[in-house]
């Protein structure tokens, strides 16, 4: 029997402008109030993560394409339990919003019970909100699936491919800009697979794609070699999946199937049906294959939907020889005056496979080439065109990255031939904010963020921008700077007051590895409470226990350097209003933390005997608000 799937404990991101921290995971998504929408890009694990909230709850998940054509949507629930339904983006919508309409519609139906969605992002409308709305008398809460960091995604390789040496790889993707490919759990689990087989790693999502189709499809089985899979070649078995992928895609089906036709389930399309399409002949055999999955009883579906989009799209390319045939295809995809949201990586895949349609595709959804195609190989014209599509695109929606602010997806426009267009569009704090911080994200880890250094260390000093960009343009420029300057730059930021200045630097020192004075350090943590002179009015909003976000600086303080800083902490935690519980509270936690890394670290000793009782004071004025680092700090010196 094989073993159990290992599910990875996720992290997720709630859209809500009045929290400050407002990471949850699983158990904290389970605990919210309300009905929750889950969103996240093509692979990042949108489907497990329901499928363990399902495990937790005692329920099945139901793919949004089943719970639109339930005749009886009352019958796939179970009392008590809030309806998990996955996959929106896979139910079909000529016109974005038709799917949700149709849950809508199906909820009112089973008298608005409680409720789970996922979505990709970029398929979720701010109208939906509002029709929510209208139904259950609050909006829904919205959490965004953060993608992996470097450690989770070296702890998801060692797991998954334990043959596989997870620096090597992880080094490849950093090597070659290509972070976001770990970051995602889908194609870092496709790179896991090649890298068990090939010594040479793939450098782009499209070199990678075709080369898990090549390594997937075939009969590895000895015993088989005489059927009908392992007689095919490459290219009448990737075309046969592609025949059945576009179908797939274009139908809305959920599966396709082996089945009778008397036996065919509601919505599903037949196998003897799609096989008759041009170079189809394949399909029985390649429907057989590691491309797909099963799903019941002689149903299947690719093994993700990306690979779909990139094989229906490679298959579309191969009949569109013509320019006739390519303006029939894309009338099909363009027809209903954009593209609609379930074809829209289909349709970006285009542009790769097929030259001659890719200007055309570029130009009618800019973003979406970017979001889910390749654009690491772009020639200088489709490059410029895909910039002035953006720019276009970002005048006619200037906040086109609402739902969708989740990684880095501009590293393809960042070549020589746009170096002036994007310095202009990057410096200017009145351009279209969206896609100034696309392009900034995408300046990380490219030789063009050298070249435009003064205009990122500008942007990361300007009270003007925006915490994100700010973090964005640190983030590119930080190889670019010694560290003279980024020690003098902490020092501005923190002095600079507000919300995001004294963060931004918080969040700068552990990259410099602390290496900034004990009175900087301690500075630049209280001004972030807002505690210290303050040059800009702070935010409004509720504020709510953050201190979890300090512990990256606090591990990376010098063993040595701990009672120094605990000194410094106790004079500053004098400045504490007794009223603001939320800044005594955030006090008392970091004090807890180096507390409890003096002792370990063996740091504090007899002679420290007057420092502790001083640095537990803070604890002790944090005493009806205490938090669970405090009490192990109390507990770790025998004083609870």
């Amino acid at each position: 029997m094989a073993p159990a799937a290992v599910y990875f404990p996720r992290r997720l991101t709630l859209t809500d402008a009045s929290i400050l921290d407002n990471r949850v995971d699983e158990a904290g998504l389970l605990a919210l109030v309300d009905n929750k929408v889950v969103l996240g890009e093509p692979g990042m694990g949108k489907s497990k993560l329901m499928r363990e909230l399902g495990r937790r709850l005692g329920v099945e998940p139901i793919t949004a394409i089943r719970f639109i054509n339930a005749k009886n949507p009352e019958k796939l629930m179970s009392a008590g339990t809030p309806v998990l339904i996955d996959g929106l983006d896979e139910a079909m919508s000529r016109r974005e919003g038709d799917a949700i309409d149709a849950i809508l519609a199906q909820l009112e139906e089973a008298d608005s019970p409680p409720f789970i969605l996922s979505c990709r992002s970029r398929e979720w409308q701010a109208r939906s909100v509002t029709n929510l709305r209208q139904l259950y008398g609050a909006d829904p809460r919205i959490l965004t699936l953060e993608p992996f960091d470097r450690l989770e995604a070296r702890a998801y390789l060692v797991a998954q491919h334990s043959s596989v040496d997870a620096d090597h790889v992880l080094d490849h993707l950093t090597a070659h800009s290509l972070e976001e490919l770990y970051r995602n759990p889908l194609t870092l689990d496709l790179m896991g697979r090649v890298a068990e087989t090939d010594t040479q790693l793939p450098g782009t999502r499209a070199a990678l794609f075709e080369r898990v189709c090549t390594l997937v499809w075939p009969e590895h089985d000895p015993d088989r070699q005489d059927e009908g899979l392992a007689q095919l070649t490459q290219d009448e078995a990737l075309d046969a999946a592609g025949a059945i992928a576009a179908s797939l895609l274009f139908a809305g089906a959920e599966a396709a199937s082996a089945a009778g036709a008397t036996l065919v389930q509601q919505g599903d399309l037949r196998l003897a049906d799609l096989e008759k399409l041009p170079t189809a002949e394949a399909a029985r055999a390649i429907f057989s294959s590691k491309l797909f999955h099963s799903v019941g009883p002689s149903r299947a579906k690719p093994i993700h939907r990306v690979i779909a989009e990139y094989l229906g799209a490679r298959w579309l390319a191969r009949q569109a020889a013509t320019p006739r045939a390519q303006r029939r295809v894309l009338a099909q995809l363009h027809g209903s005056g954009g593209v609609p949201a379930s074809l829209r990586g289909l349709h970006a895949w285009l542009a790769y496979h097929s030259p001659a349609m890719a200007e055309r595709v570029i130009g009618k959804d800019p973003y979406g080439v970017l979001r889910y195609g390749e654009t690491a190989a772009l020639t200088p014209h489709l490059g410029d065109c895909l910039f002035e599509a953006l720019r276009l695109l970002a005048e006619d929606d200037p906040y086109f990255r609402s739902a969708d602010w989740d990684s880095k997806t501009a590293a393809g426009l960042m070549i020589p031939a746009l170096k002036l267009k994007i310095d202009v569009i990057i410096a200017s704090a009145a351009s279209s904010g969206h896609l100034r911080s696309l392009l900034i994200e995408g300046l990380d880890g490219t030789s063009l963020a050298a070249e435009l250094a003064n205009t990122l260390e500008a942007i990361v000093l300007s009270p003007e921008r925006f915490y994100r960009e700010r973090d964005d343009a640190a983030k590119a420029l930080f190889p670019h700077r010694d560290r003279a300057w980024w020690q003098t730059t902490i020092a501005a930021l923190t002095d600079q007051g507000g919300d995001d200045a004294p963060r931004l630097a918080r969040q700068l020192i552990p990259l410099i590895d602390a290496d900034v004075s004990d009175e900087l350090l301690v500075a630049t943590l209280f001004a972030g409470m807002g505690v210290t002179s303050c040059r800009l009015p702070r935010r409004k909003g509720r504020r709510v226990h953050t201190a979890h976000n300090y512990n990256r600086l606090l591990d990376a303080i010098p063993s040595a350097r701990l009672v120094g800083v605990l000194d410094l902490i106790a004079d500053y935690a004098e400045l504490l209003r007794d009223g603001n519980w939320e800044n005594i509270s955030d006090a008392a936690d970091i004090v807890a933390h180096l507390i409890v890394r003096a002792i370990d670290e063996n740091m504090v000793g007899p002679a420290q005997a007057s420092s502790l009782w001083r640095w537990l004071e803070t604890i002790e004025r944090a005493h009806r608000y205490q938090s669970e680092g405090a009490k192990e700090a109390s507990r770790t010196v025998g004083i609870a």
